[in-house]
């Protein structure tokens, strides 16, 4: 696969290290009775915290055992939640699935593509899927390509390049605008341009002409170790560009 549950299993991690946050759970463990009231709730306060109202269409939510649970945070202002989204529901043939897809993704504040840096192509059909089913993207977006020992294996890329840059948020740190812009552009133009031009002309395209910002991610280098300092980066960098975590620059 991509890699996303092991992203996503990483990330859970390193979020409950997160000096800034507090896990809250599944809704399994009572939080919420069903994924309606969760998804609710949430996205109420959520947009109360940023002093607005909550768009009618937002809370149309559809209750269901078949996407997992979301895993929910909480720092000092707000209340928030992944959902994992498998990219066979974006398979033509499952209308079902696809449209249940399209719920949370039209609903959502933010998103995160996991693109599994072995197998661009299945990325792209997705990709190609979520813009002609649902249109083009209407919140903050993150992309992310996983297999970093796999990027470090084939790619000769300078170990001083942006690209490779990682920091340890664990203390609450605030994110940086002007670093991640250097190294999204860096992994944009060395790794995304190099390898994955097809890729990069469907994103351009789903994004409507903005550049997509660019991570690179793996919970293991070349050598076989495991480190996932600087996983939570793309997370962070997008609950930012809400206002739910502090970020530095324009």
């Amino acid at each position: 696969g991509s890699g996303k549950t092991t992203y996503l299993c990483a990330l859970y991690g390193r979020l409950m290290q997160n000096a800034s946050f507090t896990f809250s759970g599944t809704n399994t463990d009572g939080l919420a009775t069903n994924l309606e009231i969760l998804g609710k709730n949430s996205r109420v306060l959520h947009d109360q915290s940023l002093g607005r109202e909550t768009p009618e269409d937002a809370l149309k939510w559809v209750a269901t055992s078949e996407v997992s649970d979301p895993y929910i945070f909480r720092n000092t202002r707000n209340m928030f939640y992944l959902r994992d989204i498998p990219g066979e529901y974006f398979n033509n043939e499952n209308a079902g699935r696809l449209s249940l897809a399209g719920n949370y993704i039209k609903s959502s504040d933010a998103m995160i593509f996991i693109i599994d840096f072995g197998h661009i192509d299945e990325a792209i059909e997705v990709i190609h899927t979520i813009h002609d089913s649902f249109g083009g993207v209407s919140g903050e977006t993150a992309f992310v390509i996983t297999k970093k020992d796999l990027i470090q294996s084939t790619m000769d890329i300078p170990a001083q390049s942006p690209v490779w840059r990682v920091c340890d948020y664990t203390d609450g740190r605030p994110i940086s605008t002007d670093e991640i812009r250097t190294k999204s552009r860096a992994i944009r133009d060395t790794i995304v341009k190099n390898r994955c031009e097809q890729l990069l002309s469907c994103i351009d395209e789903y994004m409507g002409g903005r550049k997509g910002t660019w991570f690179i991610s793996g919970v293991f280098d070349r050598e076989g170790n495991f480190n996932t300092e600087g996983l939570e980066e793309p997370f962070l960098w997008l609950l930012g560009k809400l206002g739910m975590y502090r970020i530095e620059g324009g």
